[in-house]
């Protein structure tokens, strides 16, 4: 049975009410013939559905991309030059064996028999090294549009990056672009992505929240957080979770003892915690101390060495004291050394810098931050010499439209050139560091045996020249080769795409509940109490069936990318099929927001379905958000997170 918030949660929003807070309820099991006692329930059962028969939109790289896997089980990459990642030497004249997608060896070339089906590429001359990963990204800012955000990830990809960070973005379109990501055939990076907490007036006032809001109001949207005193830490991080999100990112405004609250129930609840490195009013050294696992932007730590801290951001600028705080400077010597024993990782974005103090150095108003990208440059080189790991990083990515290549080589040649770190020190910090970053070092970061397989293979010696990064030749994913090509994906804005990148019903307009009390409220609110009692009415005569057709009825479902999944009465039929048996379906709704123009729910379902193989659980987490399109059809967006 739903709990007594979950009850009232429903109460509320059957009488047109909209929730002014969140609610959390316990498990609910609603059997076939038991009348639903939540009011989302359908939705879950429409994102189970999807789960199992909407496959993303594939995006292949066309021609460029071939698959190791045609008729071979293996693949064996011959005479490499192989740069591991972990800062060891290259290793001349080495085989690196590939099977199902993972190192299935490392050893020098003619030593061992190849599997008699392996398919050989003969790479004498070139050097094969872990894919990179920038570990700052931001895909959905400004690349507001899907196009766009197709073609940035394409980019990327065959610049030689087969991962990225998002440090604050739409995780609705994240999700779905994650969700792509993960083929092998795909020529995108695999995406990692976060919730950003922040202080209430900052989440109300910085306009760069409102694109990646998905229509929602920042600060409310579950992966837009605004965090405050009376805020329930483990429900936020909870949300957060299962928004799909692989860590949290601490920006500003909020106090230490906030700062240390997020970080450990984030770190408890499995994710991983990425601050800004000062989350004003609470310093770096504060960060540091709750456990954070990367502080972002080396110039900010700074700040380290005021005697006091700005309260907002809005004195952050004003603030930075650079001449004032040299690198080696007690303040910033003893935040250092704190870095390095409680492990937490410098992602400095060089490049960044490069570009913002060159910028200043325009403004002679401005001359306090004049020294900026030089001092960020310093403090990178002794972050690096006290033993602090260090990831790269670029925040900018580049731009299709006028970049040959992704900045995360520009910020490579910058440590090695500014930094003094040596190309194969730079190297790791694209790799290995930024694989520990996100936490997937288990998987990715070198070029090891039983890991998976993703490389870049240069033309040319970065460990020479770090400026040879740039000669990508192949892209290796996950043990599908992919040429360097410049796909005709980055050229072409013209596809049209859902403007709600998840699962979409279009579900007919004009269903009324008989005798209804509910007070006016908008169209939307109104609309969906009715679909809500005609739901129960239908749940309640056995008809899982008519549950989904309460909502999709003879309409179209669209998918990822505005592809149809089906239209017309029979379609939509043979769609819902698969729920008709269900046995018992549990479910959890873990939070009610939004306006009452723009709705969601959060929350996971559990379904047990029927058949002759027997039962089997499938289990959904899933958002969903209403709204009303133009033309005055009513939109029931379902997105899942699995």
């Amino acid at each position: 049975m739903a709990s007594t918030h979950a009850r009232r949660s429903s109460e509320r929003l059957s009488k047109g009410q909209v929730p002014q807070i969140s609610q959390r309820s316990s498990p609910a099991i609603i059997h076939p013939r038991r009348r639903l006692q939540t009011l989302p329930a359908f939705l879950s059962l429409a994102l189970v559905a999807s789960c199992h028969r909407v496959a993303p939109a594939s995006m292949e790289s066309g021609p460029a991309s071939r698959s190791t896997r045609d008729g071979a089980t293996s693949v064996a990459f011959t005479n490499a030059t192989l740069i591991d990642g972990t800062g060891a030497a290259p290793r001349t004249g080495i085989t690196v064996l590939v099977a199902e997608g993972r190192v299935a060896g490392i050893f020098p070339t003619g030593s061992r028999s190849l599997p008699a089906n392996a398919r050989v590429v003969n790479v004498a001359g070139k050097f094969l090294l872990p894919g990179f990963i920038d570990a700052h990204v931001h895909i959905t800012y400004p690349f507001i549009t899907r196009p766009r955000q197709d073609s940035i990830l394409t980019f990327l990809f065959h610049g030689g990056v087969t991962a990225v960070r998002d440090l604050a973005g739409d995780a609705v379109a994240l999700s779905a672009l994650k969700n792509t990501a993960r083929a092998p055939s795909v020529g995108w990076p695999q995406v990692y992505y976060s919730a950003v907490m922040a202080g209430a007036e900052f989440m109300r006032t910085d306009r760069r929240l409102t694109p990646v809001a998905h229509g929602l109001t920042s600060g409310e949207a579950p992966w837009l957080r605004a965090i405050k005193d009376s805020t329930d830490i483990l429900l936020a991080i909870q949300v957060a979770r299962w928004t799909g999100a692989t860590g949290i990112k601490l920006y500003a405004e909020l106090p230490a003892s906030l700062v240390v609250k997020l970080s450990e129930e984030a770190h408890r609840q499995g994710l991983k915690v990425w601050s800004h490195s000062a989350i004003v009013p609470a310093r770096p050294s504060d960060a540091v101390a709750s456990g954070v696992d990367v502080l972002s932007h080396g110039d900010v730590l700074v700040l380290e060495g005021n005697d006091t801290m700005p309260a907002t951001l809005a004195g952050y600028n004003s603030a930075r004291r650079y001449a004032a705080v040299p690198v080696e400077s007690q303040a910033i010597t003893t935040l250092l050394e704190h870095m390095v024993r409680r492990g937490t990782m410098l992602e400095p974005t060089l490049y960044q810098n490069s570009r913002y103090g060159a910028f200043v150095q325009k403004d002679t108003a401005r001359r306090a931050l004049w020294p900026l990208a030089e001092w960020s440059y310093a403090l990178t080189r002794r972050a690096q010499g006290l033993g602090v790991r260090v990831v790269a990083g670029t925040d900018l990515m580049g731009w299709p439209a006028t970049d040959s290549l992704p900045y995360i080589h520009d910020e490579m040649e910058l440590l090695v050139t500014k930094a003094g770190f040596t190309p194969l020190q730079a190297l790791t910090s694209a790799t290995l560091n930024g694989a520990r970053s996100i936490g997937i070092e288990h998987d990715y970061g070198t070029a090891s045996v039983g890991k998976i397989a993703s490389f870049v293979i240069l033309r040319s010696d970065p460990t020479v020249d770090i400026r040879n990064t740039r000669t990508v030749d192949l892209i290796v994913k996950e043990g599908v080769i992919h040429q360097r090509a410049w796909p005709a994906a980055l050229s072409s804005q013209s596809l049209e795409r859902a403007p709600l990148d998840s699962t979409r019903i279009i579900a007919r307009s004009g269903v009324q509940p008989a005798g209804t009390t509910a007070a006016p409220q908008s169209e939307i609110w109104k609309e969906v109490v009715a679909r809500n009692r005609a739901m129960e009415q239908a749940a309640g005569s056995g008809s899982m069936l008519g549950v989904a057709r309460t909502y999709s009825d003879d309409s179209r479902i669209i998918g990822a990318g505005g592809r149809a999944i089906a239209s017309g009465r029979t379609a939509i039929d043979a769609y819902w099929s698969a729920i008709r048996d269900a046995k018992t379906w549990q479910l959890d709704v873990i939070e009610v927001g939004g306006s009452r123009d723009m709705p969601y729910q959060l929350g996971r379902s559990t379904l047990v379905l029927r058949s002759e193989r027997g039962e089997r659980s499938v289990v959904t987490n899933f958002l969903i958000i209403w709204k009303r399109n133009a033309s005055g059809t009513l939109e029931v967006y379902l997105h899942h997170y699995n």
